[in-house]
Order: C-alpha cells, then structure tokens, then sequence
C-alpha cells in the first residue's frame, strides 16, 4: 500500500518551503486525476485505502502533505498557514505536474481548499468531494477542535500515541483496531527527545483558533456561490461540523450537488472501506 513520495518547492507571502507529496497509480493514460486534500491536523497518507481502491481501477491518485504536516516543511511565521496560500500550493502542484482531468477529494480543511480553488475563475477542477465540510461550519464542531487542537502532548510509545487519537477522533467512526494502528503510525512520529507526538506543526493552529473564537458559525457561502461542479458531499451521521440544514442549502444553490451520510461517523468520517470508495467512484464515473 506504500506510495511513491515527491516534493515541490513552493512558498508564500512568508517563506519558502518543501511540500511532500505522494503518488499512487501511473499518471500516463489514467481514467482521471484524483487529488486527495487531508484535514487541519492530518496528513496525506489518510489516503492510503482510498488510493490502493483508485489506482486499481486506473485513476492516478496523489496527496500532498500540505505545509505543516507529515514529512512536508515547517513554516516559521505561523501567519502563512491560511487556505489561501495552500490553495497557490495545490495549484502549482496541478501546473508542475500538468494534472489533467483533476477531480478533488477533501477532508475537512483539505475540502475548503478545493472549495476555494472552485470557486476561482479559470480553476482546474471537474468534480469535487467534500468530506463532512461545506459552506457553513458549526460553532459546536469549530469548538470541539479548538479544545485539542493548541496542545502537542508528548508519548512513551505508540500504543499510548494511539489512546489519545482514538480520544480525540470520535468522529473518525467505529473503526477496526488494525485501522487505529494503521492510522496511528502514519500520523505520529518521534521527536529529538525521543518522545512520540503529532506529525504537525503546532503553529498551524493559530490562524484556525483567530477564526474561531466570537461564538459564531463560520459562513463560506460567498466562495460556495461560486462553485459551478458537480460536488459530492459526504457527512457524518453525527457531525456537529456540519448541518443537513447547510447541505440543503448548498444542493439549492448549486444544482449538481448530491450528498450521501456515514453511519456511526462524526466529523470527519475516516474514509478506507470499499464501499466509501464504491460511492465515489460512482459520483466520478457517471
């Protein structure tokens, strides 16, 4: 299931960095392109099973870890860590690359990048999916990530590493523990100290936690207004992220737009089963 891994020089108003990206599938005479786009807190290896099911079926399939996350550079001035520069980052990935037949695959802040490079003239993307994210986020859900999201707790060992993920992810879904461990050890890595934490940069959290804190719902319908593609959007059965109040809204303004929910999920669903990819392959193809 291990990918190939690349990197792109990119920057942005602050500093230059390497974004690590990585590869499933050939690119030449693909079915399509599907960019996978991780959460705040994640990485690009989420998208292991979704990946081994698309490149089965001949898509070319790519995830970056965006700036800040997994093996991908640190930025200095926390400041840089905004979605509109990891949209110029996703969208020098597509140029270099000479994506074709791009369709984006989203969790969470992964899916407002792909929301925001929709609703930009000229973009470069067919269909995009949207995992337990869309054009109003609630204050509930916005909060829960707030309560961990500043802290960068420091582990033993692994098994500890994975406690505290199963603690903090209860919107992930009631997955198999083989999954908990896989997940685990794609997600945390040892520190200088020999210590086991978060493969993040705690600085991310800052511009998140400056958007987040006047008690309201943070409202995206001005870039969603925009978005003309068809899009798929995927909610948890129990997200407190996002609404089926928003998701009607949302299929109101933009027509092509269809959803599906995940039973015993939150925010945000942990996409791995077939039957996930089943979904969205059908979304894709027809």
């Amino acid at each position: 299931m291990s990918p190939r891994m690349n990197y792109l020089v990119c920057s942005n108003l602050y500093e230059e960095y390497r974004m690590v990206y990585y590869e499933w599938g050939k690119q030449e005479g693909a079915k399509g392109t599907l960019l996978c786009l991780h959460g705040l807190n994640r990485n690009g290896r989420d998208w292991d099973f979704m990946a081994k099911y698309f490149s089965t079926y001949g898509y070319y399939v790519i995830a970056p870890d965006i700036v800040g996350r997994g093996n991908s550079d640190y930025l200095k001035n926390p400041a840089g860590y905004e979605i509109l520069h990891y949209s110029a980052d996703i969208l020098k990935l597509i140029k270099t690359l000479s994506l074709e037949s791009v369709s984006v695959l989203g969790t969470s802040m992964g899916g407002l990048v792909g929301m925001a490079i929709s609703a930009m003239e000229n973009y470069p993307i067919k269909r995009l999916i949207l995992n337990d994210i869309g054009a109003e986020l609630e204050f509930e859900g916005l909060n829960f990530i707030s309560s961990y999201n500043s802290i960068q707790p420091k582990f033993n060992n692994f098994s500890e590493a994975k406690d505290y993920l199963i603690r903090i992810c209860p919107g992930f879904g009631l997955l198999p523990d083989s999954v908990w461990d896989y997940i685990t050890f794609n997600s945390f890595q040892k520190n200088v100290n020999s210590k086991i934490e978060l493969k993040r940069d705690i600085g991310l959290v800052k511009p998140f936690n400056d958007e987040t804190t006047d008690g309201k719902n943070l409202e995206l319908w001005s870039y969603w207004e925009r978005v003309k593609i068809p899009t798929f959007v995927i909610r948890g059965e129990n997200s407190k992220l996002l609404s089926n109040s928003t998701i009607a809204r949302m299929e109101s303004i933009n027509t092509l737009t269809q959803h599906m929910e995940i039973k015993n999920a939150g925010h945000a669903p942990f996409l791995y089963l077939e039957s996930h990819a089943q979904s969205i392959r059908q979304f894709l193809e027809n």
